[in-house]
């Protein structure tokens, strides 16, 4: 039986940003400046220690959504080389976008596996929400944060869900911890191995038969002998049908071209 409970804006205020933009860069040095001083912190998550570059992402990213630098590194983490974002990272972007007239809503139906959650969310200048159905089965992962808070974790996937399909703006380069599980991990490495055709290697031709060899040679001595082909031609032309053998080789290349009598004028 499926029972509806709504849930209150309250359940996300954590990922709703506060304060305003913070330390937003006004140009380029000053996000250069901002990101060298983000990598000399011992207080920033390791993957940021000590690297600019990656500082500088991350400086980039909170400047497209007006939020603290230092705050949204505090929420990231790095998987298979690419930058994280926490989910509550994601609604709290969505909230502080300016694309929507009211906070998201989250809906809840059913229990346990089959919890589900709808994902409600009014852009401005619309009057219909627009909205999106998550099951728990859909997006859960092995992290212990599912089993002990379900329908917060829920929130978050439903919010990105949402987002990725009615504001992909706001989700541009941006990846989080669960769409990397391991189970995802493991069906990215399937889908990306190498699906190259195995090389077939030639096989080996059987041996040219010696008793067409034998059957053929006087036409191919004379033809030699009349200057017409050339041993060497011959044989690359049976190799084509099988392997020459050394002693076929070798009676062919035996045979000369007939010596031209010349007279000479005294």
């Amino acid at each position: 039986m499926t029972q509806a409970m709504t849930q209150s804006n309250h359940a996300v205020a954590e990922a709703a940003p506060s304060g305003g933009a913070g330390l937003v860069p006004a140009n380029m040095s000053e996000a250069i400046q901002l990101a060298s001083m983000m990598a000399d912190s011992k207080l920033v998550p390791q993957h940021l220690q000590g690297a600019k570059a990656d500082c500088f992402m991350v400086v980039e990213q909170a400047s497209r959504w007006r939020m603290s630098p230092f705050a949204v590194a505090q929420s990231t983490s790095c998987i298979q080389g690419k930058l994280m974002f926490e989910g509550k990272l994601v609604v709290a972007a969505v909230h502080n976008s300016g694309i929507l007239s009211r906070r998201l809503n989250f809906d809840f139906e059913g229990e346990g596996e089959h919890l589900a959650v709808v994902v409600s969310g009014t852009i401005r200048g619309e009057d219909k929400p627009r909205t999106v159905r998550v099951m728990l089965h859909e997006v859960k992962t092995n992290n212990r944060m599912w089993t002990q808070q379900p329908q917060q974790q829920l929130c978050y996937s439903g919010a990105r869900v949402w987002a990725r399909r009615h504001a992909p703006e706001v989700m541009l380069g941006v990846y989080v911890p669960e769409e990397f599980s391991d189970e995802t991990q493991q069906a990215t490495a399937h889908a990306e191995r190498d699906v190259t055709p195995a090389r077939e290697e030639p096989q080996a031709l059987p041996h040219y038969p010696q008793d067409k060899f034998d059957q053929n040679f006087d036409s191919w001595a004379q033809a030699i002998a009349d200057g017409r082909a050339t041993p060497d031609k011959i044989i690359a032309k049976l190799q084509t049908l099988g392997q020459v053998t050394d002693e076929q080789a070798d009676k062919l290349r035996a045979c000369k071209p007939a010596k031209t009598e010349q007279t000479e004028e005294a």
